[in-house]
Parts: structure tokens; C-alpha cells; sequence
């Protein structure tokens, strides 16, 4: 039987100036230690939207999971979600020197500390057994008055007072696999704390969305039969069609169809006629940002329902990995400017790999993450971002020529050697032209080929005035 390396679990909570706010504040920052292979790092959040970027293994989606975890102590409050614990893979582990047998060694405690822009800072800390003589000088009062916020929220709501609840969501990399209803929902009713129910898990639950929305549309008819009214439409449900609609470019109509059961848009695509739609016909791309949206947007919905249509611009946090999974790169250019004006209020914490997402993101709102002498580093670009190339981006930002490297790609590697013989005024040797007609068989309309010749004839024409 294995034996966990961590003992006791602490919550703990430390208090600088705070007042009790029914109104949930976005998060000022992040600080991390130890926590799988980050040993320290401090991460300021932009209030509206932070996008993560470097390299596979920097720690970006660990940094996602990490808030997760610890703003997981609000649904665990509200009774809705388990509390989530650290586990023997969340401690960094390190090499110790000098050891054949069992050198790795756990680090001697895990901790995530967040800090939200009302000055409420609270973190999720485990020490390992390693760690004999701990001692703990941390404030363990400021876990009453993270509850005694969120009690308060309880208490209001109890006294039938307008209340914000806090809307909290993360999208992991596996929200492509989604669980399509094969059977007839059940009629039942929602309550405000269903907004938080998994909303930090990241195996994303169509179902429950599909339910919602299925409910949503029957007591819609059931009001235009009362009301004699065949436009009337319930103001909760008319706020999701409009945040998919606006989402989904081309989409209309979203609606659920009964036989067969599924959830339909019409969906007119650049270039082709109006068709209709089910959710497995969908392309991933299609597919993985309805799904977020409708989810989104019905938490939203239930959790501030007496916002009425504006319930979308409720204030969340949402955490989202990959944004521009399965996305073509005219959509990557779109995607977080749409989610940001249908959204305004969100809180958005993101990771990419796609330049094109980050020309339409101002420098202050990108972090880049990266490894020096074994260290990760929290940096700002060393460019700006907003409105780019997205060449010069994927160069200056993120590291990567605009060409795959000469090793790996025949062209690339005969056109640095055509470019040699250019430069030593060979262009147009036998060797060179040989090169030439290599590179035309290839790829005879690259616009380096067209700068190549334009310099050969300068050169022709300079040796010509010597």
C-alpha cells in the first residue's frame, strides 16, 4: 500500500484590509511554491484578461490548475463541491546530490497563495513528512473571515436580498470530449449554487448545459401559450442564445430538437448555404466553443438570474487552457476579443501557443514564462503584441523562426546555402544556379526567391560601374 508523503491538510488565510463585500473581486495575483515543478513564482493578473505563454513545460497549465484548486475553497463553502487536496504529485521533487539510492527528494512543503483586488489574500498548504520540525506562524483567523464573506453572501440570499454569487469556471484541454444526451432530460429546477456545481472541473459536462437549456425552452412555450405571444422569449434564455450567436460566427437559431434528442443551430458558413446543425456534426472547433459558451453563459444565468438579460455581464473568474484549441487561425485573431465583449465583466487567466491570438492582446495582459539556469521566470514581452505580424510575434515573442529549422526542412537548408554563395558574389555560378533549380522545384513562388534575384541583379550592376 502506497503511504502519501503529505500530512494534515491546512487551509489557511491571511487578512490585511477587508471589508465584507457581497460582490465577489477578481484577483490580483498568484504566488506559488513547490507546487509540481515550480518551485517559486509570483504572477500579477490583469483584472479583465492574462494570457500565458512559453514553451511545453513551463508550467502553464499548472499555474491554471493551481487557481483552480485554491478557488475551489468557494464551492466547497457553498456546499456544492468537494474540497480538493493536494496529492503526492502536486510536491516539486528534486534531484539530491550525491545519491544513487532514492534521489529524488520531495520539497519540504506545497503552497498556493491568491490575493484578490479587495486585499483578501488566502492559500492551500500542505507540509511532507519530511519536514520534522515544522512550525506554523501563519494567521489561521483569516479562514473565518474568507467564510464569514462568503456566509454573508448566505445570509442575504436567506433575507431575499440582491445578491452577486461568484461565477467561477475552468476549460481544460479535454473540453473537445464532450458527452452528447442520448436520453430525454429530466423536468427539475436549478437552483443559484448549480452555477458553482464542477465549474472547476475541467472534463466538461454537456449534459448538464443541454438539461438547462432543454428546461429553459419548456417553460418558454409554455409562456408563449399563456401570453398568446409567438415572439415572446424568457430573458435568461434570450441572453445564452445571444452570447452563442455572437460567439459562434455564422451561428443562429441555437435550440434543442427531440427526435432525434439533440442540440441543433443554424449555422451558415462563408461561402455556403444555411444548414442545420447538431453538435456532433459540428467541426471541433465549432463544437469546443459552444460548448464553453452555453456553459458560461448558464452559470451565468443561474447564478444572477435577477440581472434578467444582462446576466452574461456578471462578474467571473474563467480559467482556460489551449485558447485556440481546434480554432483556424482567422478565428484565433477573434476569439478572445469576442469573449471579452460578450463577456465584460470575466475575468479571463488563458494559455496559447498561436501567435495570432496574441496580436490582437496588448503586452500588458501577456505573461511569458521561461527557464534561466533552471529557474522559471515570470516576464513581460520584449515587443509589442497588439496589432502585429503575427510572424514577427511568433519570432520576438515566442522564439520561433518565421521558418522551420534548416535541419528538419530541405528548402530552408539549400536557400541559407544559396544565400551564402549571394553573399560571396556567386549567385550566379554553376553551384548556384544548380541550387536555384532545386529551390524552384520546391518552392518556386517564395517571395525570398523574388528578394534573391532582385539582389543579384544590384550586384550585377554594381561589378558593371566598377
Amino acid at each position: 500500500m502506497r503511504i502519501s508523503v503529505l500530512s494534515t491538510f491546512k487551509t489557511v488565510l491571511s487578512l490585511s484590509t477587508y471589508t465584507i463585500n457581497p460582490k465577489f473581486m477578481k484577483l490580483k495575483s498568484i504566488t506559488i511554491e513547490n507546487f509540481r515543478a515550480i518551485e517559486h513564482i509570483h504572477l500579477p493578473l490583469h483584472q479583465q484578461l492574462t494570457v500565458l505563454v512559453g514553451e511545453n513545460g513551463t508550467g502553464k497549465t499548472s499555474i491554471l490548475d493551481a487557481i483552480s484548486l485554491v478557488l475551489g475553497e468557494i464551492p466547497h463553502h457553498f456546499q456544492v463541491q468537494k474540497q480538493r487536496f493536494f496529492d503526492d504529485n502536486d510536491i516539486r521533487q528534486y534531484l539530491k546530490p550525491n545519491q544513487s539510492k532514492n534521489p529524488l527528494e520531495y520539497a519540504p512543503y506545497v503552497r498556493v497563495q491568491l490575493e484578490n483586488r479587495a486585499g483578501l489574500t488566502w492559500h492551500y498548504e500542505s507540509q511532507t513528512k519530511q519536514l520534522k520540525d515544522w512550525k506554523s506562524d501563519l494567521n489561521l483567523n483569516g479562514l473565518n473571515e474568507l467564510h464569514k464573506h462568503l456566509d454573508q453572501m448566505i445570509f442575504d440570499l436567506n433575507d431575499s436580498k440582491i445578491v452577486e454569487l461568484p461565477v467561477l469556471a475552468y476549460y481544460g484541454m479535454n473540453r473537445d470530449s464532450l458527452i452528447i444526451p442520448k436520453n430525454e432530460p429530466l423536468y427539475r429546477e436549478f437552483d443559484r449554487f448549480e452555477a458553482l456545481k464542477n465549474a472547476l472541473n475541467i472534463t466538461p459536462d454537456f449534459w448538464t448545459v443541454f438539461e438547462w437549456f432543454f428546461a429553459q425552452e419548456n417553460l418558454e412555450h409554455r409562456e408563449k401559450f399563456e401570453r398568446q405571444d409567438l415572439d415572446y422569449q424568457l430573458t435568461l434564455l434570450k441572453a445564452v442564445r445571444h452570447a452563442i450567436c455572437r460567439m459562434i460566427p455564422g451561428a443562429s437559431h441555437p435550440r434543442t430538437q427531440m427526435q432525434p434528442l439533440r442540440f441543433v443551430v443554424d449555422l451558415e458558413i462563408e461561402g455556403a448555404k444555411k444548414d442545420i446543425l447538431s453538435l456532433e456534426q459540428l467541426s471541433g472547433g465549432y463544437r469546443v466553443m459552444l460548448s464553453l459558451v452555453m456553459d458560461l453563459a448558464r452559470r451565468m444565468a443561474l447564478a444572477n438570474d435577477h440581472h434578467s438579460e444582462h446576466a452574461i455581464e456578471s462578474e467571473a473568474i474563467v480559467l482556460i487552457d489551449e485558447i485556440d484549441l481546434h480554432l483556424h487561425p482567422k478565428w484565433q485573431q477573434r476569439v478572445l476579443v469576442d469573449l471579452m465583449k460578450t463577456f465584460p465583466n470575466t475575468q479571463f487567466i488563458v494559455t496559447t501557443h498561436s501567435a495570432p491570438v496574441l496580436t490582437t492582446v496588448k503586452s500588458e495582459n501577456i505573461v511569458v514564462l521561461y527557464y534561466k539556469s533552471g529557474k522559471l521566470i515570470v516576464s513581460s514581452p520584449t515587443s509589442n503584441t497588439y496589432g502585429a505580424q503575427a510572424g514577427r510575434v511568433l519570432n520576438e515573442i515566442m522564439g520561433v523562426e518565421q521558418r522551420p529549422p534548416a535541419e528538419f526542412n530541405e528548402f530552408t537548408h539549400k536557400l541559407e546555402q544559396y544565400r551564402q554563395f549571394i553573399q560571396r558574389d556567386e549567385g550566379e555560378g554553376e553551384e548556384a544556379l544548380k541550387l536555384r533549380y532545386q529551390l524552384n522545384r520546391l518552392s518556386a513562388s517564395d517571395p525570398e526567391l523574388l528578394k534573391a534575384d532582385m539582389e543579384i541583379r544590384r550586384r550585377r550592376v554594381l561589378r558593371r560601374k566598377a
